[in-house]
Formats: C-alpha cells, structure tokens, sequence
C-alpha cells in the first residue's frame, strides 16, 4: 500500500498543532507495516514555506531552528516523484477543473496516478476528492493491514 502526503500532514510532525499526535501515529504505524509514503518533490518547499510561516514570528535562534526542522524533514522515508511532461499537464487540468493550487492539483494527480489514497487535513481537498482522506480514516486504513 502507499500513501500520498500532503505538506499539511508532513508540517503537523514538527509543529505542535491539532492531528500532530495523529500524524505520528500514522507515520509510526505506517512504517511498521511496511507502507511506502509517496509525495510530489514539490512538498518540501511547501513544508519550508509553513515553517518559515511559523518561525518569522520568533525572537531568538529562527535561523538555526529552520535549519534543523529542514534537516529532519530531509530524514523523512518519503518517495518524491518529479514532474514530468505527461504528469505536469495532468496537475493543471485538476487544477483548472477543480479550482484548486497546483500546489495541490500535484498532491492529487499524484494520488490518482498511483490509484492511493491523498492523506491530508486539507478540507476543500477532503471535500472535493475521493481519493483524499483524513489523518484519522488513513490510521484506521493502515491499521486493518496484516
């Protein structure tokens, strides 16, 4: 099986928000059995920019704080799948289609190309396509995997 993340699943693994506990579980539980994480390679410029968001509000040692959550994100098993010409033109049709960022129009072509389901918290995404689930309905999938 394989999951395709969004970058506001991956942000809840480092900040401290409502689903982070959830969004370790998954991740936990996933890599116990064996679950292959897929996300576009534009995830961690999406995750950056959310922690850019988060950090520039701070006083002290943003600089070295950003650095280090980067790090970690980088350690992440995460497969990341590049745009080619054929997925690229996919992304902007969901993306016109759906009236939806091809940001995210990417996250969901993903999800169809690889017939997984989009975990993400996102609910415009929720609401708009059936392949995106929550964190918590991706938890209950995982767990009924042997």
């Amino acid at each position: 099986m394989k999951l395709i993340l969004d970058s506001s699943v991956i942000a809840k693994l480092f900040l401290n928000e409502i689903n982070s506990i959830e969004a370790m579980e998954m991740m936990t539980l996933a890599y116990l059995k064996n679950i292959k994480f897929v996300a576009s390679k534009f995830l961690p410029f999406e995750v950056g920019n959310v922690f850019w968001k988060h950090l520039r509000k701070k006083d002290k040692d943003k600089s070295a704080v950003g650095s280090e959550l980067i790090k970690r994100l980088f350690l992440l098993d995460i497969e990341y799948f590049s745009l080619d010409n054929d997925l690229a033109c996919e992304v902007m049709k969901v993306a016109l289609e759906h009236d939806i960022t091809y940001y995210d129009a990417a996250h969901v072509a993903l999800s169809k190309r690889n017939s997984a389901p989009l975990v993400t918290v996102d609910k415009e995404l929720l609401r708009k396509f059936d392949l995106a689930i929550n964190i918590k309905e991706a938890l209950i999938r995982i767990g009924k995997i042997e």
